[in-house]
Order: C-alpha cells, then structure tokens, then sequence
C-alpha cells in the first residue's frame, strides 16, 4: 500500500463505483443533493450571487448556471453555483471530523463537470459522494478538522476544494495519475479564512473553491499537475494549515483509508461513511453553531406560549467554539445576523421560527426583534474552544414577570440523530423554490423535486438540468 496521501486519496476516489457506498449512505446522499439543490435556488436572488455572476460572465457551455438560469462552462457555473449555495447558509454540515459544509462545494464542481461530460444521474452521485466523503477522510487523515479550524481557517474551502476535484474527477473519469494530478492542482490553490464569516467573502470563497476544483480536472486533463507533495509534505498540508509538526505521511493515509472501518483500497467494503458520522441538513437559515440555542429559544416560546413584550431579559451559554466564529452580538446586515446566535435568539423567541424570512434585512431591522435582541445577554460558562465535535449542550434562559424559565438543547435538529423528517426536508426544499423562484406554483418544485429524488433510479441528469432551466425561466417570466 503506498504511503503517501496523495496517492492513496487519488487511488481510493478512482475505485469508487456507486456500490461502494452503502445504501444508507445512497440515501444520505439523495437527501443531501435534493437540499443543496433547494439552497441554490433559495440563493440565487440574493446580491452576493448575481453580483458573482455579473463580475463572472462564462462562455457558453453545458453546465447550468442557475443564477441566471443559463449555460455556461462548466468552472464558471460551478463559481456561481456554490457561492448562491452558501450566501444563505442554510446548507448542509458535516458530522465527525470535518468542520465544514460539504455539499455547497462538492455539488456545484461535479454537477457542472457532469453535465459538460453528458454524466448519468448514478455517475454524479458517485462523484458527489466521492467528493464529500474526501473530505471528510482528509480531516480525519489529518487529525480532525478542529486544528485547521483552530488557526482559523475555513475547512470548507481549504478541504472542499481538493474533495470536489477528487469527485469531479472520479464523475469525469479520469485514470490515477490524471486525478493525482487534479487533487493535487486544487490543493496548491486551497485558502480560506474565518475572517470573511459576516460577509460576502465567506460565500465567495465557497465558490472560488468549486471551480478551483473544476479547473484542476481540466489542467490536469491536458497534462499539468502540482507535484506529488501537496498534501504530505511540511511545506503543504500538515503545517501550514493544521499546524502538524510530524512527518508521519503514512499515519495519515492509513487514518484517510481507516475512516468508518475500512481498511483498504478496493477490498469490497461498501463505506457508510456519509451515513455515519454523517450530515447534518440544516432546519435554521444561519450558521450551524447558533441552532441549538435557535432551538432552546423556539421551544421556550412554544412551551410558555410567550408574548415578546413579556420578556425582561434573556441569557444564553453558547459553546466557545461558538463564540469564536459568531462575531456580531448586534448585527446589522442579513450575513452578520447569521453569525449572531444572540439575534438568532432573538428572532426565534419572536417569531418561533429561524427560516429565510428570519434572517432578511427587514426582520433584522425590524423594531419588535432589535427590542429582544437588547436584553440578550452572553453568559459563558466555560473559555477553552477544542473544536471537538460533540461541543455541549447549550441553554436559554427567559426571565419573565411570571419568573425565570430554562431550556437547554443536547443534540440540534438536523443532526444525523435527530434527522429533519422527509416531510421537513421536503418542505424546506419549496421553502427554498418559493425563495429564490417566486410566483411558480407549489406543483412546479415539487416536479423539480421528484426528478432530483430519481437521480439514482435511472432518473436522466439532462432531464434534471432542463426541469431546473425551465423552472427559473418560469419563476423569471412571472
């Protein structure tokens, strides 16, 4: 077995066929795909994306661009695509090692690559789940995620991008030294800082990582590569962006292969890795951190059937993770609100909600919202961020004239062990049409949605990428 991750990240993506994943991780992935795609179209109206596709005009090409609803080439749909996919955040999360959102990078890069290769439906879930899963054994060849995250770096981008070009080029069909060279291309441009979280930035390099991705797979196509150390050497990888000090290239493919159980390359285990540990798919349109809280407050408001003008003063506990990426504890634009678990508190004991409508720039301003929002107070009760995935749970207090009530959440919603029902997702997929494409009928996304849930049962990518054109021109024309 090689030593280096490189090689065994590039051997490992070119022997996935569908069956190597599980059916549960299968299902995982359908799940997935049709919420991505919902939260594409949900942002496609949104400023950051048609400004990316107004500074970003593609030649014309196969992939569809669904800001503008058009066909371009496949690295400049792929840009557009993943940064509408994540302006809103409201796009999935891993569970385990990664810190990151998957889908919003991978889809984008091998969705574009596999309608410019004319791909089947089976052949861009190969990709895809190839690509998010990647990822996902990268942060676990690398010792979890949280050092990266620690430095403040994005994993999203800084592992997404080498994930999606391993999936695009497994949906592309490249042979081991083409897809060495194309995971190793998208690695040399890997970047990405929190320091963009409250802005457009964050959504922008989400989608310079896809087509990153993609560009590597077509450079690569005509011969260039980046070397063979990307990922191994202390010049790469390991140091400069989690921080490593070892040189221990084997232990690291070893952790990629060992991930989930298996244990080599080709042995005939399915991988049931997207199913556990798994994505988290998101009920609340704001940064993952905020929603166990998001959730303590909604309940709060439930349970004691809550008026806003009761309240005299409101105390959370978010984990210190939380805290370091959830800047804004008066936010004044819709992208700081949703790295503000203090306005997302805030909203949901308003409202009983934390959905797009929740984190728009007329709710965020609105007067009976900034109202609670002022008796929020932070209460810490620990200091030391690890980055562990577990966290902690997370509590809101409501003090009231009727006295003080407590709520606190373990485990948010969404999480693989508390999924979103198939009749949530399937909601929140019509939430995000209505969203993004106004004025089409509820019969409209629902018949997007079933061509997206066929995908894996013989169901036609071109049929999925015509339904999609047709439907923003619709929601367009109206």
């Amino acid at each position: 077995m090689t030593t280096n991750l490189l090689e065994t990240a590039a051997a490992w993506s070119v022997s996935n066929q569908f069956s190597s994943f599980t059916a549960p991780a299968q299902a995982a992935a359908r799940r997935a795909v049709l919420d991505t795609w919902g939260v594409i179209l949900a942002g496609r109206r949104h400023p950051v994306p048609v400004l990316a596709a107004r500074g970003t005009p593609g030649r014309a090409g196969s992939a569809v661009e669904l800001v503008g609803g058009t066909r371009v080439d496949a690295a400049s749909a792929a840009f557009v695509n993943a940064v509408a996919a994540h302006v809103l955040d409201y796009d999935d999360s891993a569970v385990g090692e990664l810190i990151g959102h998957p889908s919003a990078v991978v889809l984008p890069a091998v969705w574009a690559v596999a309608s410019d290769v004319g791909a089947t439906g089976d052949d861009l879930l190969t990709g895809y789940m190839t690509g998010v899963e990647c990822m996902m054994r990268l942060a676990a060849a690398f010792g979890g995620g949280g050092a990266a995250y620690g430095r403040g770096f994005h994993s999203t981008t800084i592992l997404g991008t080498v994930g999606a070009a391993a999936g695009a080029a497994r949906v592309a069909g490249l042979d081991l030294a083409t897809t060495r060279a194309a995971i190793g291309l998208a690695g040399s441009w890997a970047s990405g800082m929190q320091a963009t979280f409250g802005s457009p930035g964050k959504a922008l390099q989400v989608g310079r990582a896809a087509e990153a991705a993609v560009r590597a797979v077509e450079l690569a196509r005509v011969g260039l590569d980046a070397g063979t150390d990307v990922l191994d050497s202390q010049l790469g990888y390991p140091r400069v962006f989690f921080g490593a000090s070892d040189d221990d290239a084997a232990a690291r493919a070893d952790r990629f292969l060992s991930l989930g159980g298996s244990s080599a390359i080709g042995d005939g285990e399915a991988s049931n890795v997207l199913a556990d540990p798994g994505l988290r798919l998101k009920p609340y349109a704001s940064c993952r951190g905020s929603h166990r809280s998001i959730e303590a407050a909604i309940e709060l408001r439930r349970s004691l059937d809550l008026e806003p003008d009761e309240i005299v003063r409101v105390e959370i506990d978010p984990t210190p993770e939380a805290r370091q990426i959830l800047r804004y504890s008066s936010p004044e634009t819709e992208l700081e609100a949703k790295f503000s678990v203090e306005y997302g508190v805030a909203v949901a004991l308003v409202d009983g909600a934390g959905g797009i409508a929740q984190f728009s720039q007329d709710r965020i301003m609105s007067p009976d919202v900034r109202r609670v929002l002022d008796k929020v107070e932070l209460v810490p009760t620990d200091d030391v961020a690890t980055f562990d995935e577990a966290f902690r749970p997370e509590s809101v207090a409501v003090t009231t004239a009727r006295g003080t009530f407590r709520n606190v959440v373990e485990l948010e919603l969404g999480h693989p062990h508390r999924p979103l029902s198939a009749e949530h997702a399937s909601e929140k997929f019509v939430e995000c049409v209505n969203e993004g494409v106004p004025g089409v009928p509820r019969s409209a996304a629902e018949e997007v949605r079933d061509v997206i849930e066929r995908l894996s049962d013989g169901g036609s990518l071109a049929q999925l990428d015509a339904s999609l054109v047709g439907l923003v021109a619709a929601g367009d024309d109206a």
